[in-house]
């Protein structure tokens, strides 16, 4: 499994969360608000 994080947005404060399975070949994506790891860690 191989995790990404990408910046975007107005001074970086935002970040698009990539989790790919390569065991599955599925792709789980979305946008969290912070780049802290507490907001990461809590993402449904």
């Amino acid at each position: 499994m191989e995790t990404n994080r990408f910046s975007f947005g107005k001074d970086h404060k935002g970040a698009l969360l990539t989790i790919n399975d390569r065991a599955t070949g599925l792709l789980f994506m979305g946008k969290i608000d912070s780049k802290e790891a507490k907001a990461v860690e809590t993402k449904p």
